[in-house]
């Protein structure tokens, strides 16, 4: 019987695959055999499953729909009819360039010196061992062959038959030398594989599989990329198997295996033969062709004013925006300066409607600059006033816009070559075929290869021609960035009165108006959606309510931008969801430092959700920045967090922000101290009542007095109690620009250095708190008091050297405030020019402090000793 030898540098799986066939070839014939027939249809998944993966996206969704059939398929015979359709089908059009050559290995007919050959006739003289006759009767030997054979036997033996033992015996070596075959040499098999995980920090763990994967080693550094977590092949880009699931460790390999409901599917190891179920979320969708969007561009030009466009037609219940129609309009006029303006905003905030309004006003001005106005829509999702409903994109790629481009201006390709198409649409970009062209790219968050794409526009437009983009993503900012946000409440009244009347609901009252605009931010769509709400259960008042029962549109406005966030960037919009609260941007990362997290750069995840309009911010005017969550948001990432796995991880960051305390629009001008003085409260009640140790809380407020030093005092005063590194924290405060002129904080130190007897330091201490700005005359008469006499009993442990220098600069502090000086504050001064050896300076110190006051005790004492020292 013929071996299944390990290779080195295979697959992973297809190793330890034929790992598992040994072993069952050691308990018994029937186990073998069984086993063999795992393997041939773990072969079988597999390949239909890359091949999938490979399938680039296209506004048919190819993809999507032969992943659809997969989950729900109970039997093998459907992966290879997928695997079929693959290559016969539409869908073969979008697969990768270089996946290409494995269809050919599969559907090219080969001879009887080929391995293919040999593997499909070894298939053959198995079904004859079992006396099965292969149905296909075709003398042509292709490589897709050998999987409909499999199916045959599969089905005439484990599926629906019972076979002896001794005919499995007898059809176990064919078997095993076609399956062999097929794992050593099929290359699609060998092909750079990899399983990708994020992490917090933005890089990607890459886990080998199969191949070459040299490629992938640029996402192990670099953060530009944006790819989900799972198995990926590496081709001309890299693409995620949806049907394939594993972990970062490559534990195991699962492949569905039928039980599709609506809410799961079953996946299955061939390997070791474990099972789970899949939440069936991304295969719900239908796969019929959908209808176009409302806003779809029209199929012909038409004219509007003098123009010729195929603008749809712009929906009714616009509610004018009048400061950004103005900003729009005036922009598109200017045809000498940024080529590309963009609309960002979040989803559903009006961009579109906009700028349909603003083009179709522009369109019927005699001043129009424009000949011909040309709409491209990416849109996938129609908002209605009542629900979201999919839609099928006009356009998904460079290839799709080009084509189309190509019939509105009647321009001939090459039969019809994508090539062509794109040639002459970068030529109309760039070039005016009679007068100025305007372009507009409707919804190009959801266009494949959006970056590409942006960046073959960027390249290609040129002045008088202009782009106009419309998009949730503020990273595409353009030559001149046109911010969406919520509606004024002016407008927002506008259309809550307009919305009421279509729904003939009674008049809300101006409490119930002002809380709907407050709660929705000024959003439109969730303002039509809650008046729906409201329309259909009139009791129901609640706005967050109202908002979270219609997950429905949460997932419409938010789920295809979530889906693409980094690991990181989910962490922080989950964080941020979990309370209703502003949160300083510094509490945030303080929190995010914690020695319990991966590495997590905090400001790229902010910027990350402040591109996708998932968080907003706020500055005080003392340019403390502050994050907040829409409501609508924030519910739907708090639906989010009740399935997120780290889940536990987030509510602790959550609970670590509350000792913030509470920030609202009304006290976001509340000063830093009070903010920082209730962090440090609830710290304090929290250690006192052993919830949390201080060690807990150290890395978070250790980050905090970095960015603001008086931390270290609040700090400090913590410490003091349990007797931890107190003092260290205390220095920090008082060395920082914060700190430098607290003299009560210098004269707690000085009063530590006395006690622990650092002679030294704390005379140090006392010239800081002489030169601090604050210090009052007494405090500095003090200093030198005290350091008079710590120089006189040390005198002999000090260095020279910096005892006078210590002198010095409590000497230049005294002296500038000289006229301050009593009698008594003169004598100390005097006593530091004697430390220095300056003695006739001092007898005029002393004499200056007798005119003062003939009878001070001090002064008349210190010319004694002066006029001692003569002598």
């Amino acid at each position: 019987m013929s071996e299944i030898v390990s290779m080195s540098e295979e697959n992973v799986f297809v190793r330890r695959m034929r790992e598992r066939i040994l072993r069952d070839k050691e308990d018994s014939s029937s186990s073998y055999f069984n086993a063999l027939l795992i393997g041939c249809e773990f072969v079988t998944k597999l390949t239909t499953a890359m091949l999938i993966g490979a399938i680039n996206d296209d506004k048919d969704n190819s993809r999507y729909a032969l992943e659809h059939e997969l989950v729900r398929a109970d039997g093998i015979g459907s992966w290879v009819d997928v695997l079929q359709k693959l290559y016969t089908g539409p869908s073969v059009i979008s697969l990768d360039e270089q996946a290409k050559r494995f269809v050919q290995e599969i559907t090219q007919r080969v001879t009887a010196s080929d391995w293919r050959y040999c593997a499909y006739d070894r298939m053959k003289t198995a079904l004859a061992a079992l006396r099965i006759t292969p149905s296909d009767m075709d003398g042509a030997v292709k490589m897709i062959k050998w999987f409909s054979a499999f199916v045959q036997l599969r089905n005439k033996t484990r599926g629906h038959g019972a076979t002896l033992p001794g005919v499995m015996e007898n059809a176990c070596e064919p078997l095993a030398e076609s399956l062999n075959l097929i794992l050593d040499n099929f290359s699609l098999l060998k092909c750079p594989c990899a399983y990708l995980r994020r992490n917090l920090s933005r890089k990607y763990r890459v886990s080998k599989i199969s191949g070459d994967i040299s490629g992938f080693e640029k996402i192990k550094s670099e953060t530009s990329h944006n790819l989900p977590d799972g198995l990926y092949i590496g081709l001309s880009s890299f693409h995620r198997c949806a049907l394939l699931e594993s972990d970062p460790d490559l534990t195991d390999l699962f492949v569905p295996n039928g039980g599709f409901n609506s809410k799961t599917y079953e996946v299955l190891s061939p390997i070791t033969g474990n099972t789970n179920v899949i939440s069936a979320t991304p295969f719900l969708k239908p796969v019929q062709r959908l209808p176009g969007s409302a806003t779809d561009g029209l199929a012909e030009l038409d004219v509007i004013g003098d123009v010729f466009s195929n603008l749809p037609v712009p929906q009714s219940g616009y509610v004018s925006r009048h400061d950004l129609e103005k900003v729009l309009l005036s922009e598109l006029k200017q045809t000498d300066r940024h080529p590309i303006v963009t609309l960002n905003g979040r989803g559903g905030i009006g961009k579109t409607s906009l700028a349909l309004q603003v083009i179709t006003n522009l369109a019927n001005d005699a001043s129009c600059p424009y000949e011909h106005i040309l709409w491209f829509s990416a849109r996938d999702i129609d908002l209605l006033p009542d629900r979201a409903v999919d839609v099928r994109p006009d356009g998904l790629s460079l290839s799709d816009f080009a084509i189309r481009f190509t019939s509105l201006m009647g321009l001939p390709t090459k039969g019809g070559c994508n090539k062509d198409a794109e040639e002459l649409f970068a030529k109309g970009l760039s070039s005016c075929i009679s007068h100025p062209t305007l372009f507009i790219f409707d919804n190009f968050e959801t266009v494949v290869s959006k970056t590409d794409m942006y960046k073959w526009i960027e390249t290609y437009v040129r002045n008088p021609n202009k782009v106009l983009i419309t998009t949730r993503e503020r990273r595409f900012c353009a030559d001149y960035p046109i911010l969406v946000e919520g509606m004024t409440d002016e407008e927002c009244g506008i259309l809550i009165q307009q919305t009421v009347q279509r729904l003939r609901m009674p008049a809300l009252s101006s409490s119930l108006q002002e809380q709907l605009i407050s709660e929705s931010g000024g959003h439109p769509y969730i303002i039509k959606i809650m008046l729906g709400e409201m329309s259909r259960f009139p009791n129901k008042r609640n706005v967050e309510r109202v908002i979270a029962a219609r997950t429905d549109i949460l997932d419409a406005l938010f789920e295809r931008t979530y889906s693409k966030l980094s690991r990181e960037a989910k962490h922080v919009f989950l964080v941020l969801s979990g309370w209703r609260s502003l949160i300083p941007e510094l509490a945030l990362e303080a929190v995010l430092i914690r020695p319990s997290h991966e590495l997590l750069d905090t400001r790229q995840a902010i910027e990350e959700l402040t591109d996708y309009s998932f968080i907003e911010s706020v500055e005080s005017s003392s340019s403390e920045v502050f994050l907040s969550v829409p409501l609508a948001a924030q519910i739907f990432g708090q639906c989010k967090l009740r399935n997120y796995p780290s889940r536990g991880t987030i509510m602790e960051d959550v609970h670590l922000l509350q000792q913030f305390g509470v920030t609202t629009k009304n006290n976001l001008e509340a000063s830093i101290e009070k903010r920082l003085r209730t962090l440090f409260t609830n710290i304090d009640k929290c250690v006192k009542a052993k919830e949390k140790p201080l060690e807990f809380f150290r890395p978070i407020v250790e980050y905090v007095a970095r960015k603001m030093p008086k931390a270290w005092n609040l700090l400090a005063d913590i410490c003091q109690d349990t007797n931890e590194e107190w003092s260290e924290y205390l220095e920090k405060y008082l060395h920082s620009s914060s700190g430098a002129d607290d003299v009560e904080g210098w004269k707690k130190l000085q009063r530590f250095y006395s006690t622990t007897g650092r002679v030294a330091d704390e005379i140090n201490s006392l010239t800081q708190l002489a030169r601090a700005a604050t210090a009052t005359i007494h405090d500095v008469s003090s200093a030198a008091r005290r350091m008079n006499q710590l120089i006189y009993d040390n005198k002999g442990l000090l260095e020279q050297d910096d005892r006078r220098q210590w002198i010095r600069e409590l000497v230049s502090v005294m002296s500038r405030r000289q006229k301050e000086c009593s009698a008594t504050d003169l004598s100390s001064l005097a006593w530091l020019y004697m430390n220095l050896g300056e003695v006739a300076t001092a007898e005029t110190i002393v004499s200056t402090a007798l005119r003062l006051e003939p009878d001070n005790d001090y002064c008349l004492s210190l010319r004694e000793r002066i006029g001692k020292s003569k002598y």
